[in-house]
């Protein structure tokens, strides 16, 4: 909603505008006020809706046309004043005043307002409700919210007709409602519609009690009353019959009775709703709803927060219709149907985690989402609040933690749940191969890389333990050799500091993978930060080293831990040997940030 309003009043001379404004700021009648009254500003506590309100004058004399049109522009809400005792200044609303707002292109909501009713003979004025009735020959005209009849002398609904501006500026009915149909405008019924899917938690099309409560509850801070909940279902039992079910409020039903709120000018009511879930007056999903300010300190990382994950795992459990702890095709599809998209492409998800017959289980969910906590939390921020999540504020779904240093040392003990490795290593060294296995993916005679590093810098993620049982998640990502990323950030400490540990990765058939990694470590003196030297193709016969240089020896010369060994044989064979033994020793260079100490070897 708009932080203030600005109010303008148009309308041929004479009919008085400014007599109307005048009216109430001083609460009752003034007989001599200027021809073009200044701006009037009225601080919120005065205004019923709290929000502080510009009330605007004008002239419709030529000469100040140039001046109209600059407030027009600047307007949210533009009053029209004709004279109920003057029928050519009726006739002028339409003939003149109507199509000249239209002709701004913008969708500015109207206001036709009848003034002198009291110069009128024997004609009762109105009272709110009828006011609020658009009437002919106006109601035709889209940008017409209401009509409403006053009198400036007597006083007589002045307050209304401005309450009225406010309403359609706040909460305007035609961006919702169709005049000419009778119906709600689509773009409102797909909205209302997706609110449905969001509080339908246990997924079964209808909204019982316990739903209906928590709706309201979320919407207008309390439940409903049990007396209130009988009436609900008694009014929808005699005009709807179709809207309620013995277990709760249907689709239907809940479209109804934003109808009826709608037509019997509540449409506050609708628009409550739909401000609470994130939609703007356009019907689009604020841009601060989906991603708020999100400031990460440049020593810390980002995760999800425990309320964060809850509302994913319980989310996860709702659309397991199968109830085998794993997600299939048609359960993720549902999962984010009320978002534009799933958040990552095919196939990088679901090949970036561990799948059981082509299924996504809780344990992978979760590492994915934390995933891209970890590298991109807006898209986190955004996906929050497309899914549902119960906080006005999706940035309580992530949490902040310390990082290491940019020289490659925890400053505190670390209290994390994921953490991020970085796979570097010479061509056909077999990072892509140690990405699939770490996942339980096939290695694949294609996959492979034989002779040139040309795939995408790829991730992948899954829940590890260290050998004293810690388990945490870890996000292994490779590139491949002479990528410009890959250069910039090996000379780069801060880039470097992005990342927990390093996984050195060569050939053991082939020394000159070896001798790669030895001039990698002292081109960028990557002397200090936490790594691992991880061997692949360990099933075949090792490369011959020249004395004292093979890696072994190596590892104890700079006081890294033996070179931990990956099993490269396609599906089949024991493909997956030692994933869990270097995956959680890199956990273990996560956690304890040093690089003098007994390391864990391989078996």
């Amino acid at each position: 909603m708009p932080g203030d309003i600005r109010i303008l009043l148009v309308g041929d001379s004479g009919v008085g505008k400014s007599t109307l404004i005048a009216t109430l700021i001083k609460e009752d009648f003034v007989p001599e006020v200027q021809p073009v009254v200044p701006e009037i500003t009225i601080p919120p506590e005065l205004t019923s809706e709290s929000v502080t309100t510009h009330l605007i004058d004008s002239s419709p004399e030529e000469a100040h046309r140039h001046q109209l049109a600059v407030e027009i522009r600047k307007a949210h809400a533009v009053g029209v004043v004709y004279a109920l005792d003057q029928p050519e200044s009726a006739q002028r609303v339409t003939d003149f005043w109507l199509p000249y707002l239209k002709s701004f292109g913008t969708r500015i909501p109207v206001l036709v307002i009848g003034n002198k009713q009291d110069l009128v003979a024997d004609t009762p004025i109105s009272d709110e409700k009828d006011s609020e009735e658009p009437a002919v020959p106006w109601a035709e005209w889209e940008s017409v919210e209401a009509a409403v009849k006053c009198s400036a002398k007597q006083p007589a609904q002045v307050t209304e007709v401005f309450y009225l501006a406010q309403k359609a500026v706040l909460y305007p009915t035609s961006v919702l409602w169709d005049r000419r149909d009778g119906s709600i405008r689509q773009a409102a019924t797909g909205a209302l519609e997706r609110i449905f899917q969001l509080c339908d938690d246990n997924h079964d099309g209808l909204l019982d009690d316990q739903e209906l409560n928590a709706f309201q509850t979320r919407c207008f801070g309390a439940p409903l009353h049990p007396l209130e909940l009988a009436s609900l279902r008694s009014t929808l039992q005699v005009h709807f019959p179709e809207g309620i079910s013995d277990v709760g409020l249907t689709p239907a039903g809940f479209l109804f009775l934003h109808r009826r709120f709608i037509e019997r000018g509540r449409s506050e009511t609708t628009w409550r709703v739909l401000r609470v879930f994130g939609y703007d007056t356009k019907l689009e999903l604020r841009e601060d709803f989906l991603f708020p300010t999100w400031d990460v300190p440049s020593d810390c990382r980002t995760e999800l927060s425990p309320a964060g994950r809850d509302f994913l795992t319980q989310r996860f459990k709702a659309f397991d219709q199968d109830g085998d702890g794993a997600l299939n095709a048609t359960e993720m599809e549902r999962f984010f149907q009320v978002a534009p998209s799933p958040p990552w492409p095919s196939p990088e998800f679901p090949d970036a985690v561990v799948t059981v017959n082509d299924a996504v289980p809780l344990a992978s969910f979760l590492a994915q989402w934390h995933m891209t906590a970890h590298l991109d939390p807006d898209t986190v921020l955004s996906y929050l609040a497309y899914l549902g999540y119960p906080d006005s504020d999706s940035r309580t779904g992530l949490q902040t933690v310390k990082a290491r240093s940019a020289t490659g040392f925890l400053r505190v003990k670390p209290n994390r749940v994921i953490y991020r490795a970085l796979l570097i290593g010479a061509p056909g060294a077999g990072k892509q191969a140690m990405l699939r296995a770490f996942v339980g993916k096939p290695l694949d005679d294609g996959l492979l890389e034989k002779t040139n590093d040309t795939f995408s810098p790829r991730t992948a993620v899954r829940l590890v333990s260290t050998p004293t049982g810690v388990e945490k998640y870890l996000i292994l990502e490779a590139f491949p050799e002479g990528h410009p990323d890959l250069i910039s950030l090996l000379r780069s400490r801060r880039k470097l500091a992005r990342y927990d540990v390093l996984g050195l990765v060569y050939d053991g058939t082939s020394a000159s993978s070896f001798r790669f990694l030895r001039r990698l470590r002292e081109q960028y003196d990557l002397n200090d930060f936490p790594q691992l030297l991880i061997q692949t193709h360990s099933d075949q016969s090792t490369a011959t080293y020249p004395t004292g240089n093979d890696p072994a020896k190596y590892c104890r010369h700079v006081g890294l831990v033996s070179p931990l060994g990956m099993d490269c044989r396609p599906s089949g064979a024991s493909s997956h040997t030692h994933v869990f033994d270097w995956g959680g020793s890199l956990l273990y260079e996560c956690e304890t940030g040093q690089k003098h100490r007994p390391r864990f070897r391989s078996q």
